[in-house]
């Protein structure tokens, strides 16, 4: 017996340890590679005329595995900007451009690079905005202020705005905001020939639901909301009647693909769950650039496995 006793446990230990048994029959989607340039304490590349800065990039495969590659590093306009092939920016002349990377086809967010010729100009605006989500007919004042290269406000500057569709909302010249239809828009504001990041307003709707429904042979019920707050933090719940089934190691994610092991390697973690029944996260306090359109699935994944359990298409 006690031979037999080993046995069965070299045999049942590993089922235990992998915490989801079974095989994700529906996980046929490819992957997405990811592949990132890296500034050092910045999301902007902010330098003076002939300055430069070495740039570094993070590159998983299609198995969430990093590689050592060697990308091709471009610019947008080479008259402002140049990078080498070891991803040195050098600044040329004053003015915006973006620097991105490519590998067998996959191409990096670009970054900005903005360029000033002395150290008092205008290097970088940024947009400031009362309220993140509106409702249609409402006025909001957005203030756009300015820095130059040392991270100091630059005084007594004035701005021009533009939105990205006029249909859903309009900005007048002193950055009054008013909403005109459902829908997200993006807002900019320029001062001295130099413009800000795009800023995200949601307009009306401000809720994405849908049903859960079992994958790969598990079961999954309930409904999912992703919402935004009223001080525009992105939030998902999990409604009362939200069930599926569970093993060592059962997460909440939002994903762009139904796949396990895509959803582990790109997508978003939120939260271990261990029973069914309501819950709310704070998607925005784990990643602030999550908007309601970021994510299409919700996903219920045993992690240790990369098996889904469950989907909610926020988008069918």
């Amino acid at each position: 017996m006690k031979v037999l006793s080993s046995k069965l446990k070299a045999i049942i230990l590993p089922f235990l340890l992998s915490g989801c048994i079974g095989t994700d029959l529906l996980d046929d989607e490819t992957r997405p590679e990811i592949l990132e340039i890296e500034v050092p304490g910045e999301d902007v590349v902010s330098l003076l005329v002939g300055q430069n800065q070495q740039l570094s990039f993070n590159y998983l495969n299609e198995f969430g595995v990093a590689e050592d590659i060697d990308p091709t590093w471009t610019v947008e306009d080479a008259s402002i900007a140049t990078v080498s092939t070891n991803g040195t920016v050098l600044a040329l002349s004053r003015g915006q451009t973006h620097v991105m990377i490519m590998v067998e086809g996959v191409m990096s967010a670009p970054v900005p690079i903005n360029v000033s010729e002395t150290a008092n100009d205008v290097n970088k605006v940024l947009i400031e905005s009362p309220k993140e989500v509106l409702q249609v007919g409402e006025t909001i004042q957005l203030v756009a202020t300015a820095w130059n290269i040392a991270g100091e406000l630059v005084e007594n500057t004035q701005a021009t705005w533009q939105v990205d569709n006029e249909n859903i909302a309009q900005v007048n010249d002193e950055g009054n905001l008013t909403a005109i239809s459902n829908g997200e828009i993006l807002v900019t504001a320029t001062i001295n020939g130099v413009e800000s990041e795009p800023f995200l307003i949601q307009i009306g709707s401000s809720s994405r639901t849908a049903s859960f429904e079992g994958r790969s042979g598990y079961n999954a019920v309930g409904m999912a909301t992703l919402f935004v707050a009223e001080n525009g933090d992105v939030m998902l719940e999990l409604s009362d009647d939200f069930d599926t089934d569970f093993a060592l190691g059962t997460f909440i994610y939002l994903s762009n693909s139904t796949a396990g092991s895509a959803t582990r390697s790109a997508g978003l973690e939120l939260s271990e769950i261990r029973s069914g029944g309501a819950a709310l996260f704070n998607v925005s306090e784990i990643d602030t650039d999550v908007t309601l359109s970021t994510y299409r699935y919700v996903i219920v994944l045993c992690k240790p496995a990369s098996i889904t359990f469950g989907v909610a298409d926020l988008n069918p």
